[in-house]
């Protein structure tokens, strides 16, 4: 059952809105056909650039252009709050329940890119003289802070950034000092890193393909592509990918598409590749493409075993409004599992491009 939390967020649509048309009737069909919550309305003005939930569940943070807020989602009024620190630069992390840390830019040009973060029981000054303001630390010698991903230490942050100038590589930040040193070194040049502490699993992403590491023996378990960014479940087991899908139009399900594509520009895009979203059973390396729906930013929801959270981009190559979508993933793995796909989920292999490999037990 589809559950709204807010009624939106953000500037109402007008007539430049780069949001797509949306019938609030049929995106509730479609979120409740899925077993989705939404958080925001459906045909809200939604621009949420980042979405994270906190490890308690009770939590969402999301950032809205130049600001970042926090909803209490198991408040009974929804209570929202906008969270005082530096405007974010990239995706933020929960570091424990309590505190959400961020990137946030330089103060001016040629100045270190910095690390922002809040308390959520900070107690904030009543003054408007003197705002109570989060803490920020610069962070010289990286650029390009990005991938925050939680350690089992408060204090210490890990993320992908330039050191120097060099290749994008992982990096384990100490909050309190300001610095940093590479934690597994062996990772070598990546696009993307997630981490996941219950499992101490590491994906990382470099030229279209994820791979899963062993991190005590610092070697490779499993090779999948193509892969843009990978997350394990805290129970290991199950593996989430995201790649792009086939190319669709730009005007989605329009019955005048091909007219309208014709009447762009000859520099204008005419097709978008939908995010893509895809499992894999990791004792077998077997992979499972999800065709109905698409989204991004994907993370298991720690709250719930088996939910997972991520940006809703749209259904069946149809762009929606923006939104944060929560979902039980369990019937899926559990079809999975028992050869009983639900519908819009397929298994997919080399036929169809999608390659993946497990290395074998020594």
């Amino acid at each position: 059952m589809i559950w709204l939390w807010l009624a939106g967020c953000g500037a109402p649509e007008t007539a430049e809105s780069p949001e797509p048309a949306c019938d609030a009737e049929v995106l509730d069909q479609l979120a409740q056909r899925h077993g989705f919550t939404l958080v925001f309305a459906p045909c809200g003005a939604n621009p949420v650039l980042d979405a994270a939930w906190s490890p308690s569940g009770h939590e969402l943070y999301y950032q809205l252009g130049m600001t970042q807020h926090i909803l209490h989602a198991d408040a009974p009024d929804k209570l929202t709050e906008v969270v005082p620190t530096a405007t974010s630069s990239g995706p933020a992390v929960f570091l424990t329940a309590n505190r959400v840390v961020h990137p946030a830019a330089p103060v001016s040009p040629g100045q270190p890119e910095r690390l922002a973060w809040w308390d959520l029981d900070t107690v904030r000054s009543n003054d408007p003289e003197h705002p109570t303001v989060g803490p920020i630390l610069p962070i010289p010698g990286l650029t390009g802070l990005a991938d925050l991903q939680r350690t089992r230490d408060a204090d210490h942050v890990l993320l992908t950034a330039h050191r120097d100038g060099g290749p994008r590589r992982v990096w384990r930040v100490d909050l309190l000092t300001g610095t940093y040193e590479e934690p597994w070194p062996y990772l070598g040049e990546v696009d993307t890193f997630t981490y996941t502490p219950a499992a101490d699993a590491v994906v990382t992403t470099r030229n279209g393909t994820a791979t899963w590491w062993n991190v005590e023996e610092g070697a490779a378990k499993g090779t999948w592509s193509p892969a843009v960014r990978g997350t394990v479940h805290p129970r290991g087991g199950w593996l989430m990918l995201e790649h792009e899908g086939q190319p669709v139009s730009v005007f989605g399900a329009d019955p005048n598409a091909a007219r309208r594509e014709a009447e762009l520009p000859a520099s204008a895009s005419k097709t978008i590749r939908p995010p893509m979203l895809s499992l894999v059973e990791l004792r077998t390396g077997h992979r499972f493409v999800f065709d109905l729906f698409h989204g991004t930013q994907f993370d298991w929801y720690e709250k719930t075993d088996y939910f997972g959270s991520f940006v809703l981009w749209g259904f069946q190559g149809v762009a929606a409004r923006r939104n944060v979508v929560l979902t039980d993933f369990l019937p899926r793995l559990t079809g999975a599992e028992i050869g009983a796909l639900p519908d819009g989920m397929r298994m997919v292999g080399e036929k169809e491009g999608f390659l993946g490999t497990l290395t074998a037990a020594p």
